[in-house]
């Protein structure tokens, strides 16, 4: 195995989009970043972009990044431009 590689690829790969959900924890989030006046969000492995669209959605500059993930965070920030993200 590659010691680059990442088991996500794989997943990802096999499964396309999953996790499409944000977490439960993520209106605590937001809430912690609006207390802190943050505007701009750089989600490092993103994967499917889950995050992403919601903190958008919340009003923030969200931004994604995870070369791994690939096709199915693209995918993810599609659904974002779907809803108007």
């Amino acid at each position: 195995m590659n010691p680059l590689s990442n088991p996500w690829d794989e997943i990802f790969k096999q499964a396309g989009k999953f996790f499409t959900d944000p977490h439960e924890d993520m209106p605590l989030m937001v809430r912690w970043l609006k207390e802190d006046n943050a505007k701009t969000i750089l989600d490092l492995g993103s994967g499917s972009g889950r995050h992403v669209v919601y903190l958008a959605k919340n009003g923030f500059f969200a931004a994604s990044r995870n070369p791994t993930a690939g096709d199915a965070r693209t995918e993810g920030m599609g659904y974002g431009r779907e809803i108007g993200v």
